[in-house]
């Protein structure tokens, strides 16, 4: 018996949780990510024009695409599929300013480590990263 856990929508769709869940709070504490990887010496072996066909779908115009068709999506889809077996899903959305709160208590230390951290090995720009990432993340 699980009384509760973090899951994405991608994998309350993927995995069909909305067939044995019915409650959702709504907390964006967190964030996804997909890759697809490659083996670095098969990358390197491959034809320099297949690398190019391969990079021009990925990079930045890759993320945006995969990010709509698959992480913008997910919501709607994991809805959809629990409409289409009549599964009700009772969804709580949890306010901003408790959403603030947990970020200050729980994830600003995290960031502040991390960004000292990486300051340590050399990487001026960590602050800066941090920020770029906080902003993607709220828009």
């Amino acid at each position: 018996m699980v009384d509760g856990m973090g899951a994405p929508w991608e994998a309350v769709n993927a995995f069909r949780l909305y067939e044995v869940a019915k409650y959702y709070t709504i907390a964006p504490l967190s964030a996804v990510y997909g890759s697809l990887c490659a083996n670095k010496q098969k990358w390197d072996s491959l034809p320099m024009d297949i690398r190019d066909a391969i990079m021009s779908v990925s990079g930045l115009e890759g993320s945006k695409l995969w990010g709509r068709n698959f992480f913008d999506a997910a919501e709607q889809a994991a809805l959809d599929g629990a409409e289409a077996e009549n599964r009700e899903m009772i969804r709580y959305a949890m306010p901003t300013e408790e959403v603030v709160r947990w970020n200050k208590v729980a994830a600003q230390p995290l960031w502040d480590a991390w960004v000292k951290k990486m300051e340590a090995k050399g990487h001026k720009e960590a602050r800066q990263i941090l920020e770029a990432t906080i902003e993607m993340l709220n828009d």
